[in-house]
């Protein structure tokens, strides 16, 4: 039995090559991974210098609107903007509307009581732009006219104008700029 025994020869070759066949492959997939690896590393970085870019820029207008929120800040400590209109009514009637912040005056305008309407107009802008003073003397009031020249008549026009004129002349501080929204609608 011993000599059975001595004589039998294990043959490894096939083993050694199938080893061999293993390794090879694991070696591929570590390589491939090493490439996905640093193909994410890469699309990372520019991924983070676009970040960095984008941060930079968020970072820039956020300073230009602090500047801007400064300047409105200082605005509404030292100015006022009062906004006239003209709606029309569904009677027909028009209504002359003035805004400042939450105050808020209206005025039925007819053809029968222009005469009274610019009184009332009158009065309520003259009280309107009854300002204190500021750390830098009077607050600067401003008058904006806004209106649509195809809806507004050429009447009713000429008395808002006419109104805005007496209080700009009776006061330095005033000042009055028109709009007309027609312009606005064409340039959208």
């Amino acid at each position: 039995m011993n000599a059975k025994k001595r004589n039998i020869m294990i043959d490894l070759t096939s083993l050694l090559d199938v080893i061999l066949i293993l390794l090879f492959l694991i070696l591929m997939g570590a390589s491939q991974s090493v490439s996905r690896m640093q193909e994410s590393e890469a699309a990372d970085e520019a991924r983070i210098a676009e970040l960095t870019s984008d941060n930079a820029a968020l970072l820039e207008e956020k300073e230009s609107l602090r500047r801007s929120l400064d300047g409105y800040i200082y605005l509404d400590a030292h100015a006022r903007i009062i906004t006239i209109y003209v709606n029309d009514l569904q009677s027909g009637d028009r209504e002359v509307c003035i805004e400042s912040g939450v105050d808020k005056r209206r005025f039925t305008l007819t053809w029968q009581n222009a005469a009274v309407v610019r009184t009332a107009l009158s009065k309520a802008l003259t009280g309107m732009c009854e300002t204190p003073e500021t750390d830098g003397g009077d607050q600067i009031v401003y008058l904006l006219l806004r209106y649509d020249r195809n809806r507004l008549y050429q009447a009713d026009y000429a008395l808002i104008s006419d109104v805005i004129a007496g209080v700009k002349g009776a006061k330095q501080n005033v000042f009055s700029a028109e709009y007309d929204v027609l312009e606005e609608k064409a340039n959208e």
